[in-house]
């Protein structure tokens, strides 16, 4: 391991092999789901979340106006 990433890194790369099961836990429980885009219309439905669109529109369009 020293030699692929020096000394320094070497606690960097244990805790990288040691967390890839985890890591493929994780993207197997999220893989396939909606939660994320569900949640996201949840917040934005709502006076904030469209002013939140409007403001982000209207910079679109003063960017292609520049």
């Amino acid at each position: 391991m020293k030699e692929l990433v020096g000394a320094s890194q070497i606690t960097m790369l244990q805790a990288l092999i040691d967390g890839k099961e985890q890591y493929k836990e994780f993207t197997k429980s999220l893989v396939g789901t909606n939660t994320a885009y569900e949640m996201m219309q949840q917040n934005n439905d709502n006076l904030e979340g469209t002013i939140n669109k409007l403001k982000s529109s209207w910079d679109a369009f003063m960017i292609t106006l520049g």
